[in-house]
Order: C-alpha cells, then sequence, then structure tokens
C-alpha cells in the first residue's frame, strides 16, 4: 500500500503543477485577448478556444485531486455527523461507490468522446478536439486510482494509515 500511496502522490503533485501552469496560462491568455480586442481593435479567435481547452483541463484535474483530498462533493453534513462508528464507514462507502460508478460511466464514454474527437477539428485552434476531450478520460482514471486509496483508508476495517488520512 505504501508504494501505491506514493505512487498516488506523484500522481496529485503533477496535476497540482499542471492545474497551475495551465491556469497561469489561462489567465495570460484571456488577458492578452482582452488586450487585442478592445485596446488594438484585433481580436485573436485562438486565444479564445485555447482558454475554453484550458479550463476544461482545469476543471477534470481539479475534480480529480479532489477526490484524493476528500474535498469532492458528499453530503459532508450527513458524514459529519457521525465522526466515527459504522454509519460513518457506510457513508464513506457510499461515497466511493458514487465515484466509481461516475467515473467508470466518464472513462467509458470520455474514451469514446476523444476517438470522436480525433475527426473534429477546433475552429480557432485547427486542432483536433481530441486534445480537450482527453481531459475527461485522463482525470477520471486518476480519479478511480484516488478512489480505491480511499477506499482502503476510509472504509476497509483496519485500513493502513497512509499519512495522508487526514486532508
Amino acid at each position: 500500500m505504501r508504494s501505491y500511496t506514493k505512487t498516488l502522490d506523484a500522481i496529485e503533485r503533477i496535476q497540482d503543477s499542471l492545474v497551475w501552469l495551465l491556469y497561469v496560462a489561462m489567465i495570460i491568455l484571456v488577458n492578452f485577448q482582452v488586450f487585442n480586442r478592445y485596446y488594438l481593435q484585433w481580436p485573436i479567435v485562438w486565444t479564445a478556444d485555447l482558454s475554453i481547452v484550458l479550463f476544461v483541463w482545469i476543471g477534470f484535474l481539479t475534480s480529480s485531486n479532489a477526490i484524493r483530498r476528500r474535498t469532492h462533493f458528499r453530503m459532508s453534513l450527513l458524514v459529519d455527523l457521525f465522526s466515527r462508528g459504522l454509519t460513518r464507514k457506510g457513508f464513506e462507502l457510499f461515497a466511493v461507490l458514487c465515484i466509481f460508478i461516475l467515473a467508470g460511466v466518464l472513462i467509458h464514454e470520455g474514451f469514446n468522446l476523444f476517438r470522436q474527437g480525433l475527426q473534429e477539428i477546433s475552429p480557432g485552434l485547427q486542432v483536433a478536439m481530441a486534445w480537450s476531450y482527453a481531459a475527461i478520460p485522463l482525470s477520471m482514471f486518476t480519479s478511480f486510482l484516488f478512489a480505491i486509496e480511499r477506499l482502503m483508508v476510509d472504509v476497509v476495517p483496519g485500513g493502513p494509515p497512509t499519512g495522508e488520512e487526514i486532508r
């Protein structure tokens, strides 16, 4: 389990770094686009398309990392009411099972969308839309890996402590 956790630590760090890089790039692109459009009266179409692609990647990568950090959407009020015991484990198990189901569906459908995107061209960037669609199956795969860790730490009785339990 320790090597699995270390691998997931590396994946999380890579995704975090990528999110920050994409975020900074998106801010620069949007400001560049606004400056060109309103001050130079010279709109550049590809900047809008690239900003949308970056936004999609940021959204999916951060949702994946949120699963690892236990900050993903769930009914935390109910889970927090039961700080210990079998009921809390039941809620945690339900949350992890929902993640497994959603990630599985999105991996499958995202891969289909990716394959379809190989035939579609972005009008502004003139590249395959698959670059944008690849965020879905990739981030859902890492979500699935993170959910396995959540299952081992939160639900399995006597699950091995990882040092990352309290995030």
